[in-house]
Order: structure tokens, then C-alpha cells, then sequence
């Protein structure tokens, strides 16, 4: 969390939203080998929000807000239905929150490729992103080890 104060910070949105919300329903989430967690989600390109999704992001955006960063950008990627409103619907959230940070909200057709060659810290569990970033947060670990003093198993201690 002390490389987010005053950092900048890319968030692969959808990836991590997704492991955000796989925890609070109760899904499977593991720590994989590189230190990362991992949800056994399967979402892919067919995200879809949920009742949970709200609570996720302000979950997020409050672990965000208390860490002080200096920019958030969002990177969604555009080819997943309803991105756009998505996209638009994140855009009113941070604009109505007290923050001190600045934000940008990209749409783009891979979140994957603007994240890849990043200059701030990288947001995501995505293995491409991981092996060509230059530094890489665990957000969702870091929210929700925040918020629930949870911390992910490592996948070796679920299959022995």
C-alpha cells in the first residue's frame, strides 16, 4: 500500500473489479506462484455486473482514497458488452467522491496493451501485463486484505 501514496497507478478495470467482487460472493480466489491473487471467475470477455459490483468498486475506491495516489487511470476494455456504460457510470462515481487524486478512464479494445508499456504502477493479475510492466500492484489483494484482513491461500495449499 506505501507504493500507492502519491503514485500513479493504471487499473486494469475489469480484472480487477471481478476478483474484487469474486471474494464477496464467496468464490474461489488463491495466491498463484508470481504473488498475485488469482480468481477462478472464468469471466473473460463476458463480464457482467452484479448487486455486488457497487459495493466493489466503492470498496475499491475507498482502499484507493485513503492511500492517497496521486492519478488513477482506468483502462476498460472496450470489446466487453455494455463497457462504454460502464465506463460512463465510473466516470460519475469519481467525479461525486472527495478524492485528491486526478483520474483518466480509457476504452480501449485491449486494456492489456495500453497497461503493458505503463510508466506508473501496473493494476492487474493479468500474466501479459505482469511480464512486461515495469512494477505491478496487487490492488485487489492489497482492498482486500484492507477491508477484510483476508489473505489469499496459495494455490499449492489448495491442490497438495
Amino acid at each position: 500500500p506505501e507504493r500507492i501514496r502519491g503514485g500513479v497507478i493504471g487499473i486494469d478495470w475489469f480484472n480487477v473489479v471481478i476478483t474484487i467482487e469474486s471474494y464477496l460472493k464467496g468464490a474461489l480466489l488463491f495466491t498463484a506462484d508470481d504473488g498475485v491473487i488469482r480468481d477462478a471467475a472464468k469471466v473473460h470477455g463476458s463480464y457482467r455486473e452484479s448487486a455486488l459490483t457497487e459495493r466493489a468498486l466503492n470498496l475499491l475506491l475507498d482502499t484507493l482514497t485513503e492511500q492517497c495516489p496521486r492519478r488513477l487511470d482506468f483502462f476498460l476494455d472496450s470489446p466487453i458488452s455494455h463497457s462504454k456504460r460502464i465506463r460512463d457510470d465510473l466516470e460519475v462515481t469519481l467525479r461525486s467522491r472527495p478524492g485528491k487524486f486526478s483520474f483518466s478512464l480509457t476504452l480501449a479494445p485491449s486494456a492489456d496493451y495500453c497497461l503493458k508499456n505503463y510508466a506508473g504502477l501496473a493494476a492487474s493479475s493479468d500474466s501479459v501485463i505482469i511480464d512486461h510492466c515495469r512494477e505491478v500492484i496487487d490492488l485487489p489483494a492489497i482492498v482486500l486484505s484492507a477491508r477484510f484482513s483476508f489473505t489469499a491461500p496459495p494455490l499449492s495449499a489448495l491442490f497438495p
